[in-house]
C-alpha cells in the first residue's frame, strides 16, 4: 500500500504540474510582491471598521449561525443515521442506499456554494448561511452517527427483544441511550469547525448580496 502511494504520487504530481501548467516564478513577480505589500499595510495595524462594538456583534452573529445550523443538523442526522446505516438484507436495504446518496450529496457541495444557492431563495441575511452550515453538517453528522450506528453490537437488543420487548421499545430504551453519547461528541466536534465555515459563508452572502 505504501509503495502504491509513492508510486502513486511520483507520477501523479509531475503530470498535475505539468496540466496545470504551474509557473512557480509568479510568487516573486513584482505584482505579486506589489499585492502582498499592499495586503500587509492594509493588515498591520489591524483596524475594526465601526469599533469594537461592531466586531463584536458580527462574532455573536456568526456564533448564532453555528448554534442554529447545528441544532438543525443534528436533529435530522440523528434520525437520518439510522435510516441510512448499512443492513444485511430487505426491502430497507434500497431506503438505507437512498438515504446514503443524499447524505453524499448534501455533504459534497460545501457551504459557501449553498449559501450562493439559497440567497437566490431568501432574502440576504443570516438566514441562507445558516441553512447552508445545516445542510452541509447535516450530511456530514449524518454518515458519521450512521457509522457509530452500523457499528452498534445487536447482540443486547436481539435479547432484549427475545424477553418480550417490542422493536420500539428496544430502539428506545436500548439502541438510542448507546449511540446518545457519540452523536452529542460528533455534534459538539462539529460545531467547532462550524465556527470557520459560518464566518466563510456570511462572507460569500454579503459579498453576493451586495451585487443582487
Amino acid at each position: 500500500m505504501i509503495v502504491g502511494l509513492v508510486a502513486g504520487c511520483a507520477i501523479g504530481i509531475p503530470w498535475a504540474w505539468w496540466r496545470l501548467g504551474v509557473d512557480i516564478s509568479t510568487l516573486w513577480a513584482s505584482r505579486a510582491i506589489d499585492a502582498a505589500t499592499r495586503l500587509a499595510s492594509e493588515l498591520i495595524p489591524p483596524s475594526a471598521d465601526g469599533g469594537l462594538g461592531h466586531v463584536f456583534d458580527i462574532t455573536i452573529e456568526t456564533l448564532a449561525m453555528s448554534v442554529i445550523a447545528l441544532t438543525i443538523a443534528a436533529t435530522l442526522a440523528g434520525g437520518a443515521a439510522f435510516v441510512g446505516a448499512r443492513r444485511r438484507g430487505g426491502p430497507l436495504v434500497v431506503v438505507a442506499t437512498a438515504m446514503r446518496m443524499f447524505l453524499l450529496v448534501t455533504r459534497a457541495i460545501p457551504p459557501p456554494i449553498w449559501a450562493f444557492v439559497l440567497l437566490f431563495l431568501f432574502l440576504p441575511g443570516e438566514v441562507p448561511g445558516a441553512l447552508a452550515l445545516a445542510i452541509y453538517t447535516f450530511g456530514v453528522l449524518g454518515r458519521l452517527m450512521g457509522e457509530v450506528v452500523e457499528h452498534v453490537d445487536p447482540g443486547p437488543g436481539d435479547r432484549l427483544c427475545a424477553m418480550g420487548a417490542s422493536p420500539a421499545q428496544e430502539f428506545l430504551y436500548e439502541r438510542v441511550p448507546r449511540v446518545a453519547p457519540s452523536f452529542v461528541a460528533l455534534a459538539l466536534l462539529t460545531f467547532v469547525a462550524e465556527l470557520v465555515t459560518a464566518a466563510v459563508s456570511s462572507l460569500v452572502v454579503n459579498a453576493v448580496a451586495a451585487f443582487v
